[in-house]
């Protein structure tokens, strides 16, 4: 997931996240602020975890369509 969005610049967790929350904006009210490095993480960055790894397995698909699963 981090190559994937390594790729476009973005490499930390919480860049991760604010770039999700740009571009859905429906989680802009979720996206916690930049913790300090002896805070620990939020519970909400698990949501973002979640998002940006469907996106990025999403972003990384196989171009030749697969064969059915018979």
């Amino acid at each position: 997931m981090r190559e994937y969005f390594a790729r476009q610049g973005i490499h930390t967790k919480y860049e991760i996240a604010n770039a999700l929350a740009q571009e859905f904006t429906q989680l802009r009210d979720l996206l916690p602020r930049p913790r300090k490095t002896w805070e620990h993480e939020r519970d909400l960055m698990i949501v973002f975890d979640a998002i940006a790894t469907a996106i990025a397995v999403n972003g990384q698909g196989n171009p030749e369509p697969s064969e059915p699963c018979i």
